[in-house]
């Protein structure tokens, strides 16, 4: 049997950046458990799935378009350290979490930190870059 849109599929994956580093993986955990249809995951990796069959494995070739998209500057902003609650660590590389007008959460990167302003960079990380993705189908619901 095929996966198709409405099966529930459960799915090993390692994801790599462009150049090989690996960034994610379910090897060694449960494989994801994903809804094909419902969005749950990024549409050129559900398309990849459906047709799969159980024990099927496949790489797929993700330019960043096609992932998390390309970076854009426009979400490296400034943010007065004042608006920030004093006990929240202003450190590069600590992710920030607040929420936008409409109630999405949005995640930042604290890039750096002084008295005043603290930038941050919106972006997801893997933003601007291809990814490499290795799926097997390990079981069709």
């Amino acid at each position: 049997m095929a996966a198709a849109l409405g099966n529930t599929v459960h799915v090993h994956f390692v994801g790599k950046v462009g150049d090989g580093r690996e960034f994610e993986s379910t090897l060694d955990a449960r494989p994801m458990r994903i809804q094909l249809g419902k969005g749950e995951i990024m549409p050129a990796v559900e398309n990849g799935i459906v047709g799969m069959e159980q024990g099927d494995k496949k790489t797929l070739n993700l330019s960043s378009a096609d992932a998390f998209g390309e970076r854009n500057e426009d979400f490296v902003y400034d943010i007065p350290r004042a608006d920030i609650p004093d006990e929240v660590t202003l450190e590069p590389g600590v992710m920030l979490s607040a929420r936008s007008d409409e109630g999405d959460e949005v995640r930042m990167i604290v890039l750096s930190a002084d008295d005043e302003t603290v930038t941050v960079d919106g972006n997801h990380p893997l933003a601007g870059h291809d990814l490499i993705i290795d799926l097997e189908l390990v079981g069709i619901e």
